[in-house]
């Protein structure tokens, strides 16, 4: 029974040792982490164009209705100040053909 004992203290030390070992590691993997990705970021090339403004050039999906049309974006840019959000809606909806109608929540966005 005390060989048996002995033996669990053993390797409860070496688990200690191990512990010890795997924690030293673990913060030297940390170190080379945070060194490598410094060096990615001072790798990269200078920007000259707000974050901003590359998101919004670079956005994914469809581009906004009113963004594509150059004479809508007119058309309403004129009325905007003038009249309610609706009104341009229904104005849009009189002046241009059907494929280009939008409501008063796109004029809204």
């Amino acid at each position: 029974m005390i060989d048996l004992l002995t033996e669990i203290d053993t390797v409860r030390a070496e688990i200690e040792v191990m512990r010890g070992t795997l924690a030293r590691l673990e913060a030297a993997l940390e170190q080379l982490r945070g060194a490598a990705l410094q060096h990615s970021l001072s790798q990269l090339p200078p920007c000259d164009v707000p974050s901003t403004e590359h998101r919004r050039a670079h956005r994914s999906g469809r581009p906004a209705i009113i963004d594509t049309d150059p004479e809508l974006q007119a058309f309403i840019l004129a009325r905007l100040d003038r009249l309610t959000y609706h009104q341009v809606a229904a104005a849009i909806a009189e002046h241009f053909p059907p494929d280009r109608h939008i409501s008063h929540a796109t004029v809204h966005r």
